[in-house]
């Protein structure tokens, strides 16, 4: 047992050593990043609080999701989201006005921009 949990650790530790971040450190990176995301794809539609009343967004019919309305986010799961962000709005039957961002983003940049949208969503 002791080789064991000697060897989960030397595993942790190499991970650590050679990714040059805790787990931690990279999720909040991640956050960091998709905040990042965010401001530079999302924001001048959808607004700083996710609420779709961006700048460019007040001029668009029709209106740009509005993240925190948590009745209408939730009928909405994640794989669509991230169909949306990836391929655009209209490869889901929304508005063709959303467009693809796979070219873009990463996959994993995109899912963290999906954790991002749903905590505009905040259940009291």
């Amino acid at each position: 047992m002791r080789k064991l949990l000697v060897g989960v650790y030397t595993v942790g530790l190499a991970a650590t050593v050679l990714c040059g971040q805790p787990p931690a450190a990279a999720q909040a990176a991640g956050q960091g990043k998709a905040s990042e995301n965010y401001h530079a794809y999302c924001q001048v539609c959808h607004g700083d609080e996710g609420k779709g009343d961006g700048p460019d967004g007040v001029h668009l019919n029709p209106k740009p999701r509005n993240f925190a309305d948590c009745a209408e986010m939730a009928r909405h799961g994640d794989d669509e989201i991230i169909k949306v962000i990836t391929l655009g709005g209209d490869s889901v039957g929304m508005s063709e006005n959303m467009p693809a961002w796979g070219g873009t983003l990463s996959g994993q940049e995109i899912r963290d921009l999906l954790k991002l949208i749903r905590s505009f969503c905040k259940k009291d």
